[in-house]
């Protein structure tokens, strides 16, 4: 495989649409919640609309640090945790992912968690 030659790399069968559904079919509606929510933020400046699965594996380390914990009791300092956890601790340190984004996360799911306030 060559980067130089495109017409050498081999068809990759993946299918970001198909990772989410997966991801949904994991973890629910909320689960999709928290990603609209990572894809509206777009804390790495990176989402462009069409690769619907770019922050499909930060919710997956959202999900991984809640455990067994009923999302719906968690304060809004335990959603800050879990979002700062999504994150590598380099993303963070070296300024990929700002205070300003993370802030924007944790507004956001705190959102899905209290839709009506």
């Amino acid at each position: 495989m060559s980067w130089l030659r495109p017409d050498k790399i081999p068809r990759s069968e993946y299918s970001p649409q198909e990772a989410v559904k997966r991801r949904i079919g994991e973890y629910g509606e909320l689960g999709a919640s928290i990603l609209d929510v990572f894809n509206e933020v777009d804390p790495l400046h990176c989402f462009f609309g069409q690769n619907v699965d770019e922050y499909s594996g930060y919710v997956e380390r959202f999900f991984k640090k809640l455990g067994g914990r009923d999302f719906k009791t968690l304060t809004d300092r335990e959603i800050e945790e879990l979002v700062k956890g999504s994150f590598r601790e380099s993303q963070i340190a070296k300024g990929f992912v700002d205070k300003d984004a993370i802030e924007a996360l944790v507004h956001g799911i705190i959102s899905v968690q209290h839709p009506h306030q």
